[in-house]
């Protein structure tokens, strides 16, 4: 197999989800996940101070992705969906599309990644 950046990777999108990014993000790392790509829609919370870290680590990248309307939502989150499929082609092996309440339970093996592979 070729090389690939990243194992495993996570794309989804967010909107006001600060209060939960860190929990959120060092589970799916315990169990795996080399590298997220988060698309904002329009947060007015504090998201931008609770993903530094880990923007300063290259574990996080965030796209804007505001959505105009309610009524746009699904054509915008499939269109975020395309992007991250996109970038995500030519360096992860394994990329998750999930919201941020979604938490990825390897229940045999320690990975997901191997998990994936096994199965």
């Amino acid at each position: 197999m070729e090389f690939m950046l990243y194992e495993l990777a996570i794309g989804a999108i967010f909107r006001n989800e600060a209060p939960y990014f860190k929990e959120w993000i060092e589970y799916h790392q315990k169990v795996g996940v080399a590298h997220f790509w988060l698309y904002n829609d329009n947060s007015c919370d504090n998201w931008e101070e609770v993903l530094r870290p880990y923007i300063e680590k290259g574990v996080v990248e965030v796209i804007d992705w505001p959505v105009p309307s309610w009524n746009d939502f699904v054509a915008y989150q499939v269109g975020a969906y395309k992007d991250v499929l996109r970038r995500a082609s030519d360096v992860t092996r394994w990329i998750a599309l999930i919201d941020i309440d979604e938490f990825i339970l390897p229940m045999m093996e320690k990975s997901v990644a191997e998990c994936l592979d096994k199965h």
